[in-house]
């Protein structure tokens, strides 16, 4: 999952890119990042931080997608 600074949406990556609201439900996407289209995420907007799950289990936490990358 994928949070970033002064967004109240998240980024959940699980077969497919979704957009998750406040309480990490499915969105539409224009409706949690108005104006900012999937392909320019993390272009328009600044990570703060990466969170991998495996099922429900949280493996780590992490300060760049990299990081979180090369951990796996």
């Amino acid at each position: 999952m994928l949070y970033f600074v002064k967004c109240r949406g998240k980024v959940g990556i699980d077969r497919e890119i979704k957009a998750l609201d406040e309480e990490g439900k499915p969105a539409p996407w224009s409706r949690v990042f108005p104006g900012v289209t999937p392909q320019n995420i993390l272009q328009q907007c600044v990570l703060r931080k990466v969170e991998v799950y495996r099922g429900s289990e949280l493996l780590g936490e992490y300060k760049t997608i990299e990081e979180a990358l090369s951990a796996l």
